[in-house]
């Protein structure tokens, strides 16, 4: 290669070095933001990259899905795996993904990058009937409604 060819991939390699520094600084002193924004970029990039099911294999994977629920007169109860927050996990896409969701989209529609609420506040209930769509906001508007912010109640 040239003398200007090593050069060029020098200056190349000292410019993403310095990016990398710059980057490593930003995590270290944010790293609630960088959280956040791992969270929302993993379910943004699913999301794209989802492949679409045949309608034979989405039978399939309901019915693997139905295998694990437990139903009853108003709720349907999550009998899988378990997360330690209470919310039910269920492989789907090749991820493990919290149940909740993977029964909206797998009765309802696909929810995208939105949060599947529960109206019934249990949050083992995969029941499509108590799921709805909702923006961060409304999520965070409807935890404090039901009490469970952190304090507890609403403070007014």
């Amino acid at each position: 290669m040239s003398e200007r060819g090593n050069q060029f991939i020098s200056e190349i390699q000292s410019q993403k070095e310095v990016a990398r520094q710059r980057t490593a600084k930003w995590r270290v002193a944010n790293p609630a933001r960088v959280k956040a924004h791992n969270r929302k970029f993993t379910r943004q990039f699913y999301a794209a990259c989802a492949v679409p099911y045949t309608e034979a294999e989405l039978a399939g994977v309901r019915q693997r899905f139905l295998a694990k629920v437990m139903k009853t007169e108003s709720c349907w109860q999550w009998t899988g795996a378990m997360m330690g927050t209470g919310y039910g996990s269920f492989s789907f896409q090749k991820q493990p993904q919290n149940a909740h969701r993977v029964a909206y989209e797998l009765f309802v529609a696909a929810p995208g990058t939105q949060h599947v609420l529960h109206r019934c506040d249990n949050p083992s209930c995969v029941n499509p009937e108590h799921l709805w769509l909702g923006t961060p906001a409304d999520n965070a508007d409807d935890r404090e409604r039901k009490g469970r912010g952190r304090y507890g109640k609403v403070r007014q």
